[in-house]
C-alpha cells in the first residue's frame, strides 16, 4: 500500500494482487489506518452509497514513511501531495478526491464549507491548462477552489 500513494484502489485489486480475500485487504488497511500510519479517503460524493462503493486512495499520515520505499526518494509530486494532504487533516479537515472523467485531488469539508484542491509541484506551459480546468469542471458548488504549488 505505501507504493501505492495517491493511486486509486478497491479492496478486490488488493485482495488480487497479494492472493488474499478482499474482506482480509479491508481488514489489513483498517489495521494501517488505527495505528495512524495511513489514511483511506473515499470518492466525494453526497451518496453514501456511491462513496462507499467507489475505489478509494492512500495517504501516509507523515511523508518519512515515504521516504523509506526508494521510489518515492525521487517522486516530488507524490511527496509533495501527501505533504498537502497531512496538513489537511492536521487541520481538521475532512479530505475526500473526485474522479469523474477527470480528477480532483482533494475535496475538503469544513465546517460545512468544501474547498477543491488541485496539488502540482510546479505549474508550466504543459499543466497549467490542465490544472485549472479540472478545477472549472466541477459539477457541484464548492465555496473555495485552490491549486497549491511548492513555490509559485
Amino acid at each position: 500500500m505505501f507504493s501505492n500513494i495517491a493511486y486509486t484502489y478497491s479492496y478486490n485489486s488488493v485482495s488480487k494482487a497479494i492472493k488474499i480475500t478482499d474482506v482480509s485487504a479491508k481488514e489489513y488497511i483498517r489495521y494501517l489506518e488505527d495505528s495512524f500510519l495511513l489514511y483511506e479517503i473515499k470518492y466525494f460524493s453526497y451518496s453514501l452509497k456511491e462513496q462507499n462503493n467507489h475505489k478509494k486512495k492512500i495517504y501516509i499520515i507523515d511523508n518519512g514513511f515515504m521516504l523509506l520505499n526508494y521510489s518515492f526518494t525521487k517522486n516530488s509530486e507524490a511527496l509533495f501531495e501527501n505533504l498537502v494532504f497531512s496538513e489537511l487533516i492536521k487541520r481538521g479537515y475532512e479530505v475526500y478526491f473526485y474522479n469523474r472523467n477527470f480528477e480532483c485531488d482533494f475535496i475538503a469539508r469544513k465546517n460545512d464549507k468544501l474547498v477543491a484542491i488541485q496539488v502540482c509541484y510546479e505549474l508550466n506551459g504543459k499543466n497549467t491548462k490542465r490544472e485549472i480546468n479540472v478545477l472549472k469542471k466541477l459539477t457541484f458548488n464548492v465555496d473555495k477552489k485552490y491549486i497549491i504549488t511548492y513555490n509559485q
